[in-house]
């Protein structure tokens, strides 16, 4: 059972096509707004207990469509009205991976990090039919990213690979480091960050793959860049999504695109930032896995306020012109204020766990579009939440 503790906002629709909401991964929309009142819109899980599996992929909303991959080696469209399921495709291997969709077209990878000859799949829109896909000698767990007619996508240790959006055809791969990063594209180059081989952010031309700059950091990048009001903001941090380190670091860093030079770093953070940082208005959002989420001066670092949830925080935020949408470890999904991170509602969906799916946790990084908040979870299930009806 879903337990709703709560506190106005109306909405105007929009599109949420990729992972963290567009291309420059700013886990923001300027028209998105968040329930005030919240109430469940629908949850969508399979019917049979046996074939539930976890929804670490974080949705896509566009028009009245919902594309979200899941462990079950498959990637659902849902209607965003009712939560019922329009198509399926069935993939090779598990989907991490968050689809973009551009064009009328679906693109999104599989496989996890123990996974290979995994692709990149490019769907119709209305039907799921399989238009192409690209295969690569290893996993394609990272969320591929579309910008002008090309998309983008990290395949572990096949580094990362560039492709005609439209035919599948491969333009380039740049074979290193190690990317399972979501790439940011933005004013004619690619960010990417790498946790294996080498801990740190790559740049590259977005038209050739030919290597800008390199620069490495102290623990590493596991989510994808933001870049916002030219500047580049990342997450750093020890460990991964199933293993806490012994020593845990972590630090929020905004960079110079153009160089890779430092602009400022905050580092009074407790834990690792597995995450991506949401930026709007000048308010940099990030979570950790201390069990807080921090809003920093996007200018300089200072911050402005901190909140425990007391669970570790491995989801991205979400951030609309009035708040901090994120879920944690626990399965509790969260709304703060953005002016003082006051606590506005939560959602515990921990009672929906079963035996086949027993973990709690809420990796999927929600989509906020009209009014609505969609998001997956480790215990099978998807969730829209709206505007509770009085």
């Amino acid at each position: 059972m879903l337990a709703l503790a709560s506190v106005s906002v109306g909405g105007q629709i929009a599109e949420w096509p990729t992972f963290r909401g567009d291309a420059s991964r700013r886990g923001t929309l300027d028209a998105s707004a968040a329930p005030g009142v919240p109430g469940l819109a629908w949850r969508f899980r399979e019917e049979k207990l046996l074939d539930r599996r976890p929804f670490a992929s974080s949705p896509a909303i566009v028009g009245d469509r919902v594309i979200i991959g899941g462990d079950s080696y498959r990637v659902y469209c849902l209607e965003l009205a009712t939560g019922k399921p329009v198509w399926g495709f069935d993939a090779k291997w598990p989907v991490f991976s968050s689809p973009a969709v551009w064009n009328g077209r679906v693109y999104v990878g599989e496989g996890l990090h123990e996974h290979t000859d995994c692709k990149l799949y490019c769907l119709d829109l209305q039907s799921g039919k399989l238009l192409w896909s690209l295969e690569t000698k290893s996993h394609t767990e990272s969320s591929p990213t579309v910008a002008d007619a090309r998309v983008y996508f990290g395949a572990g240790e096949d580094g990362l690979y560039c492709a005609d959006a439209a035919t599948g055809k491969m333009l380039w791969q740049h074979k290193g480091p190690h990317v399972d990063a979501s790439p940011l594209v933005a004013e004619g180059r690619v960010y990417v960050g790498s946790g294996y081989d080498f801990e740190g952010v790559l740049c590259l031309s977005a038209a050739d793959g030919r290597p800008l700059w390199k620069r490495a950091m102290p623990a590493p990048v596991w989510d994808a860049p933001t870049f916002a009001a030219g500047r580049l903001y990342i997450g750093i941090g020890n460990g991964t999504l199933t293993d806490e380190p012994e020593k845990p670091y972590g630090e929020v860093r905004c960079l110079d695109p153009k160089t890779g030079g430092d602009l400022w770093r905050f580092t009074d953070v407790r834990s690792s930032v597995l995450t991506s940082v949401a930026v709007r208005g000048g308010v940099a959002v990030a979570t950790s896995r201390d069990g807080a989420c921090y809003a920093l001066d996007a200018a300089t670092g200072r911050r402005l306020w901190r909140t425990d949830v007391h669970a570790p925080i491995l989801c991205s935020p979400a951030v609309t012109r009035d708040h901090a949408l994120f879920g944690d470890e626990n399965g509790i999904f969260h709304c703060l204020a953005l002016k003082d991170g006051a606590k506005v509602w939560a959602l515990d969906t921990s009672d929906d766990v079963s035996v086949v799916v027993p973990d709690p946790r809420i990796l999927s990084c929600p989509a906020v579009v009209g009014g609505r908040v969609v998001f997956g979870s480790s215990n099978g299930s998807v969730y829209c939440v709206e505007e509770a009806r009085r």
